[in-house]
């Protein structure tokens, strides 16, 4: 998979970050680029840390992964990819009578981002945080695939969530 030299910042701004970033339009590509050249996957940058950053190296952005691949109108059980924004989740889902349980502060953030940094919402002190709302995670590692969650894996998934 190309890259491309490209210069980021957290939603803080307050550090800078130039990486040699690839964009997958597939979980297919991801893989790949993970096979080939271990990087940490980024969303939308919305997260006020910079954890996200990873100067002089290389990042993966998910955002091209944003699609919805299955969902249960009976359950409300739902599937995506890592790069679907939350926002656009609840704009779609709203209609169905589905929203998130946990919407943070801003729309922008991605799923694979709400994942990994566990964010709340106005209501976490009834509903939880995202993590509590995740039954399962397809985690793409540099050596392969696996199926995390809180019954399966659960070590990994606390460290993934």
């Amino acid at each position: 998979m190309r890259s491309k030299s490209t210069e980021y910042t957290g939603w803080g701004r307050v550090l800078r970050a130039t990486s040699e970033m690839m964009r997958p339009e597939r979980i297919s590509g991801l893989a790949n680029a993970m096979s080939k050249t271990p990087a940490p996957v980024l969303g939308n940058l919305r997260s006020y840390g910079d954890a996200c950053l990873n100067d002089d190296g290389a990042a993966i952005d998910a955002t091209r992964l944003d699609r919805i691949l299955s969902f249960d109108a009976e359950t409300g059980i739902i599937s995506v990819e890592a790069g679907m924004q939350i926002g656009e989740l609840a704009r779609i889902m709203a209609p169905k009578g589905w929203l998130p349980p946990v919407m943070p502060g801003t729309g922008f953030a991605t799923i694979g981002g709400a994942v990994a940094l566990d964010v709340h919402g106005k209501n976490h002190h009834h509903a939880g945080s995202f993590g509590q709302h995740v039954m399962s995670i397809r985690l793409i590692t540099p050596s392969g695939e696996r199926i995390i969650g809180p019954n399966n894996n659960p070590e990994l998934f606390k460290a993934t969530v």
